[in-house]
Parts: structure tokens; sequence; C-alpha cells
């Protein structure tokens, strides 16, 4: 093709997807056919009829598919039949849930410090006992002492569905200059990450996470009781510290703390009321006692209550069944609301810890 032939296509190509395709979109398809540019109506056709297997797409194919999606909304296409009572229709593409993932991983915390375990069911086979090192006379066969018997416990795990929807206005979508398909995906996942920041702490197992204040299959986590503090304001340096030193030694080094945001205020005022308590609290570095702690106002502050943990929260397993599926349709939610596009998105998981040897609990004293 023509230099001056291709900067005809290339022309017609920017004025065909003007404000429906990113510069890196753009860029994507020229670099995908090179100096082959279809023509107009191939390009039509390829945005009409594009249906390939999402296991076997590139990355710039997974954007081409994902403009698509966004694309018909945009210029108000139906994206599937709706039925009288105004059901959502179309599965959109699996690239789309795999921006949502990496969305929920960005808004929250819970699973960067957490193990994600991508499977929906079964089980998880966690160390009960491993061997045990013995001395032998020297010149004496090895087999004088007790064999260890490796065992394992069986961890069964099994996921359950939770949804996040979002309406936005037809005309909104049309119109708006900012990026709506960014918008969408970030606040799907900041709804996800949200629901497992709660059940972190407070789910209460059966159809939702086993969260840290509940007894899950492995038990209860261990509580150390504060000797001063029936409050968070009345907490001592020895109060927390006692929580740092029962957590066994080989874990404190890769542990994390999760704290409720009052616990924050008390551990400056500690470090600030005496240099002797100087190494309580980093607020630059985000640390307790050098290691990294993470807010969460589902504890409770209460007298009695476990108001902190400290230990592996790698040993809390969150379980995913896969990519999460979403539906949508351009003519609202219902049929009354037939000028906005609905969105919801469906995501199967679960989470437990499956081992609490690595972990300890703050408990405030009883008043």
């Amino acid at each position: 093709m023509e230099d001056k032939e291709l900067e005809v296509v290339k022309n017609e190509l920017v004025d065909l997807t003007s404000k429906r395709v990113t510069p890196e979109i753009l860029k994507a398809l020229e670099e995908k056919f090179e100096t082959k540019f279809p023509t107009m109506e191939e390009i039509k056709k390829m945005f009409e009829t594009y249906k390939p297997n999402t296991a076997t797409l590139s990355a710039d194919e997974k954007q081409i598919e994902e403009v698509k999606f966004w694309r018909d909304i945009a210029i108000g296409k139906a994206t599937g039949d709706i039925t009288d009572t105004g059901t959502a229709a179309t599965l959109v593409p699996s690239s789309v849930a795999d921006k949502i993932l990496d969305q929920i991983q960005a808004a929250g915390y819970v699973r960067n410090i957490c193990t994600v375990f991508p499977d929906d069911k079964g089980n998880l086979f966690v160390k009960k006992t491993g061997a045990t090192a013995y001395r032998t006379a020297e010149g004496v066969a090895p087999n004088t002492g007790t064999p260890s018997v490796l065992q394992y416990t069986p961890i069964p795990y099994n996921t359950y569905e939770a949804a996040a929807d979002i309406i936005v206005s037809n005309k909104l979508l049309a119109e708006a200059k900012p990026n709506i398909l960014n918008f969408a995906y970030g606040q799907l996942g900041q709804a996800f990450a949200n629901l497992e920041r709660v059940e972190f702490i407070t789910g209460a197992g059966t159809t939702a996470f086993f969260g840290l204040a509940t007894t899950g299959p492995a038990g209860a986590i261990t509580a150390v009781t504060a000797t001063t503090g029936t409050t968070v304001a009345t907490l001592t340096y020895d109060d927390i510290l006692a929580v740092w030193l029962a957590v066994p030694q080989q874990y404190r080094n890769i542990s994390s703390w999760i704290i409720e945001s009052t616990l924050e205020a008390r551990v400056s005022a500690i470090k600030s009321s005496d240099l002797k308590y100087s190494d309580i609290f980093d607020r630059n570095a985000g640390t307790i006692f050098g290691r990294p702690y993470y807010i969460n106002e589902n504890l409770p502050v209460t007298a009695s209550a476990v108001c902190a943990y400290f230990g592996n929260m790698k040993d809390y397993y969150i379980f995913d069944k896969g990519n999460i599926a979403i539906l949508s349709t351009n003519q609202g939610q219902t049929l009354t609301s037939k000028r906005q596009t609905y969105v919801i998105a469906f995501a199967n998981t679960y989470g437990e810890v499956v081992d609490k040897t690595g972990m300890r609990g703050l408990k405030l004293k009883t008043a």
C-alpha cells in the first residue's frame, strides 16, 4: 500500500474510532495490521462480528474486544435481548473480568497480604506434623530412632457467590470525556474489595468468608489479653509488645498487623510519651514494631473485644472460582429505566485461616 493511500486509511480509522478508542488501542491496531490496513467496510465489519475465543487472544486483541463492547453501549446498540421483567442479558468478555480482578487488588489490601488460591472446591492439605532430627552415635546406623510420621490436615473449601452492580446514564456514556471503561472497572472492583475487607474480619462463614474474629475450621486465633488497657486509649507499650512476642519468632518477620484506626493514634501517642518507646511506631514506614499495619474499621474496640491481629496473613487463603461474570444491557435494570445502562458482576469467592499457628489477637481487658 502506498504511503499516501495508507495515510487516507489511517485518517478513516481515526474518524471511525473517534471518542470510542484510546490512542493505545489505535496504536495496537496499527501494529497489528502493519501496512495492511483494512478498508472502512472491513473495519466496521470487524467491530460488528468480532467474537473470538478469548482463551487464544493476545493482549491487543483483548483490548479490541473490550472496546467493541463499550462502543456498542455508547452508540446505543443493545448488547443483548431483554425479557419482559427487565433482566440483564449479555455476558461480557472475560478480558473485562480480568481488569476488575486487578481493580479489587488495587482497591483493598486483603488480597495483597493473603494467599489467593485459584480454585473453587476441594481440600487444601496443610502440614500437621513434619520430621524431627535426632542424634546418633558415630558409626551407628541412623535407623535407631523413631521415624517421624508426615501428616497433613485436609481443609475443605467451597466458593460462594457475591454480586456488585452499577447503573449509568446512557447519555453520560455517550457524551462523557473521561474514560468510562476504567471508571466502571474501578467502581465494581471497589465494591468487591469493600465486601472482602468486612468479611476478612467479621465474616461468619457458611456462605461467606470465615473472618479472623470467627472460629473457622482451623479453630479460633489465640488472643493475648491486655494487662492494663480496657479501651484502646488505655493500652500500654507492654500490652502491644506482648502480642508481638506471643507470635512464634519464625513468623514475626513475615507478619502484618490488622488494626482499627484508634489503635494507630494510640501507638503514636505511646511513642511520643517517652523516647524509650520509639521502636513501637513509624508513621512514615507504616509499621508497628517494624512490621506493616493495615487499617480495618470493622474491628471492635469495646472492653473484652479483640481489637487487633498480628501474624502471618499468608496463612489466610482466599479461594477464587475464576473470572468474574458480568451481565449488561443498555435497556436499564427494569422496563421503566430504559435510558440507563445496567451492569452487574458476579464473583465466586471464599476465605478462611488454614493455619493459625503464626497469628495472635490483642484482646482488651475486661472493664
